[in-house]
């Protein structure tokens, strides 16, 4: 944590809001004439998660490769990724269990429950996840596991394999964009049957480590450093959204973002590195997996005080569903998530290794 770059887990924070406010607001017909573009879009945030994912794991873990793969290095990589996500994971899992057997009345089926139990409920084998938002860590899972392989294309190779790794992300990106199964736009795909959602993640993912090589080189240092650069790229985002330009087009600032605010120039630490984002980047995973569990509270809430108190009901559900949301999280995260996190680490790794980043 002391070499964290504030900036980029502001960057999470905010797309952790984007995609709460989206769930939340996706089928409320009251907000439709008032939600910003870009939350109406907020399934992308998800697409930042896997980019800032491969940029921060490069930043963190690339060195343990750079020189092949070692049986010591590969266990404890993988061994801290899942000491990192998989204590809270857990737990909402077995919320949501809890949840579905109260709302449906009988057991879910044990395939799907180890599907989720291993992290691999969203690798094409049509067993869904018990927890909504579990998908994605499934697919982050797969990267993970593949990680010393992409890393040497995209960080220690020659140009022309990270130039082939590019080419192959953006064609992942144009098969999933022309797949006809995005949810709520080409992107937003989450078919449990298809290996979609994979090639998504690795697109994404893949895009991060590409990022992280292009930081290390002082023209792109010169030029990207700026805060004006910052401040286009921002603007050039939300302008896309207005206008609804076409996901792909979304998804080509992210890599482009996430590489300019690692630079930290004023412009980056005023937006995403101040008390709130950072905050929320701090508490995000906790955040993401938890609002969900308020999403049909505010369904069935809002209808119910509507009749009493008119169209205010809108205003007041959402603002405590999100506040409830973010409670929640803050608790998780002390209780759960970091108490796992370090569980896992004493018990499966060295302490040498724990210091690691």
């Amino acid at each position: 944590m002391n070499n964290e770059i504030k900036t980029l887990t502001g960057l999470r924070g905010l797309a952790a809001l984007t995609v709460m406010l989206y769930h939340f607001l996706e089928r409320d017909e009251y907000f439709q004439y008032y939600v910003p573009s870009i939350i109406k879009r907020g399934y992308l945030g998800v697409d930042v998660f896997f980019v800032l994912s491969g940029f921060v794991l490069a930043l963190s873990y690339a060195w343990y490769f750079e020189n092949g793969v070692s049986f010591e290095h590969y266990k404890t990589f993988v061994l801290k990724r899942l000491a990192r996500i998989y204590p809270l994971y857990f737990v909402i899992t077995v919320i949501f269990i809890f949840r579905y057997m109260y709302l449906n009345g009988h057991w879910i089926g044990n395939y799907h429950l180890l599907a989720c139990a291993l992290l691999i409920q969203a690798w094409g084998f049509g067993l869904s996840s018990v927890a909504a938002a579990t998908w994605s860590l499934s697919t982050e899972f797969f990267a993970y596991i593949i990680f010393p392989v992409v890393v040497f294309f995209a960080v220690f190779a020659r140009p022309a394999y990270a130039v082939g790794l590019f080419a192959l992300s953006v064609a992942f990106l144009c098969v999933v964009a022309s797949s006809r199964l995005g949810v709520n736009g080409p992107l937003d795909v989450v078919s449990w049957s298809s290996i979609l959602p994979i090639l998504r993640c690795l697109a994404g993912f893949c895009l991060g480590l590409l990022g992280y090589r292009l930081s290390q080189v002082n023209a792109c240092r010169k030029f990207l450093s700026s805060p004006a650069v910052v401040i286009a790229l921002m603007i050039g985002l939300l302008l896309a959204a207005h206008f609804e330009a076409h996901d792909l087009i979304l998804f080509a600032f992210f890599p482009l973002i996430v590489l300019t605010i690692f630079y930290e120039s004023t412009a980056a630490r005023v937006i995403f590195a101040n008390r709130a984002t950072y905050h929320l980047g701090v508490v995000s995973y906790s955040l993401y997996l938890v609002h969900p569990l308020f999403v049909p509270v505010k369904a069935d809430v809002e209808p119910i005080l509507e009749r009493h108190i008119g169209n205010f009901a809108h205003s007041l559900t959402l603002v405590a569903v999100t506040l409830l949301s973010w409670g929640f999280a803050c608790a998780l995260y002390r209780f759960v998530e970091m108490p796992g996190r370090l569980f896992v680490q004493r018990v499966f790794l060295r302490p040498r290794a724990m210091q690691a980043p």
